[in-house]
């Protein structure tokens, strides 16, 4: 038994037949989930992903939360299938200074967005989803794509990196950054986690590498690669646009209690109108930026939202159910390390025509868990974990 058979469980339930005719049917546009406990929301998710691929945006309740559901589903599907979409600051309300990783993050989503129309998975929180980004026209007016063998000059990519304030440097080690040493361009793009190598020969492309800005070792051969700026500083005089008018617009949203992520939101306006009135000034280059072309008002995120089919999951919800998927789940009880009343509890679900499953990343844990209630049941009471 592994991870994917229960996930192949989910995909053959019928809430999830269900959710997957849902996701192309308008008319059940507000669906909620009741009655999920642990991880069973990224499991439900990632089934229905699997049933039927879709573009989806998770909001969670904060970063630290939106991190841990980001993780569930790498676990189940793997790291390739998710993207996180975090904040352009460090700290909610502290909107002097960006961060160029975080920045990063951001421009790597809205570019996969941009090329996966038919299905992404993204997680995010509230700090990130009332933030506003450029306008797809923008990102590809000032997007440049490298390719291996390709021909293409090199003072035309300095141009072009010049043209989008990136600053040249004698090694890169920040987004943002380029360095030129003969026929060899290393260029730290908002594109990628990584900084790329593009070697020429004479005005073609011989290579392409991702390398490690730390020790300046080639990581991997890339046969393409995409050259962006910084999205958010960037390009603040360029048009801007709320995140949800980015997104495809059937993109299912999930969310964990939405009403909380409004009242988040509009905590958060509050704070930054008192803080800095109408004007930011950015201590990273100086420009000075309105709120209003900063973040989405609270009105619009709640407009623009209405516009999807919204999933709604947790305690508390926001929008009128169209239709309520009841999931009869329970916590596990608390053991304690006493593996008699484990055993107990494993043995009365038997009992009850309950399948007990036991998962573990160690097979040594899982032979020690056997060894413990060989020694302390009889086989016949513990014959049906699995």
């Amino acid at each position: 038994m592994e991870l994917k058979d229960i996930l192949n469980r989910y995909q053959e339930s019928a809430n999830n037949r269900f959710l997957a005719k849902a996701i192309v049917d308008t008319s059940t546009s507000r669906i909620h989930l009741q009655g999920l406990v642990g991880s069973a929301d990224a499991m439900i998710a990632c089934a229905l992903y699997q049933t039927q691929p879709h573009p989806a945006l998770f909001i969670l309740g904060d970063r630290e939360e939106a991190a841990y559901f980001q993780n569930n589903i790498e676990n189940i599907l793997g790291e390739q299938k998710v993207l996180f979409f975090p904040s352009s600051y460090k700290k909610s309300f502290q909107l002097e200074t960006t961060d160029s990783n975080l920045v990063l993050e951001r421009a790597e989503v809205l570019t996969r967005i941009s090329k996966s129309q038919d299905h992404f998975m993204v997680v995010t929180y509230p700090d990130a989803i009332h933030e506003r980004v450029v306008t797809k026209h923008t990102l590809e007016r000032n997007t440049m794509e490298a390719r291996v063998g390709e021909k293409l000059s090199v003072d035309f990519i300095m141009e072009f990196l010049q043209e989008n304030h990136f600053e040249r440097s004698d090694f890169v080690y920040d987004p943002g950054q380029y360095a030129v040493r003969g026929g060899i361009v290393d260029i730290y793009s908002f594109a990628h986690e990584m900084p790329y190598r593009i070697e020429f020969n004479n005005d073609v492309i011989e290579s392409i590498r991702a390398f490690d800005p730390s020790s300046q070792l080639s990581e991997k051969d890339m046969q393409f690669v995409t050259i962006i700026p910084n999205v958010q500083t960037g390009m603040m005089k360029e048009e801007h646009e709320s995140f949800f008018d980015f997104i495809p617009k059937n993109t299912v949203i999930w969310a964990k209690d939405l009403a909380y992520t409004f009242d988040f939101i509009r905590l958060s306006l509050k704070k930054i109108e008192e803080k800095y009135g109408n004007e930011i000034i950015n201590e990273t280059d100086g420009s000075v930026q309105r709120v209003s072309d900063l973040f989405d008002g609270i009105e619009t995120v709640i407009f623009k939202l209405e516009q999807h089919i919204v999933v709604e999951f947790g305690s508390k919800t926001y929008f009128k159910a169209g239709e309520k998927l009841q999931y009869n789940m329970q916590p596990p009880p608390h053991f304690n390390k006493n593996f008699n009343l484990l055993l107990h509890h494993l043995y009365k679900n038997q009992k009850s025509n309950y399948t007990n499953f036991i998962f573990s990343d160690s097979a040594k844990q899982v032979e020690r868990i056997y060894s413990i209630f060989e020694d302390i049941a009889k086989p016949e009471e513990h014959a049906g974990v699995e």
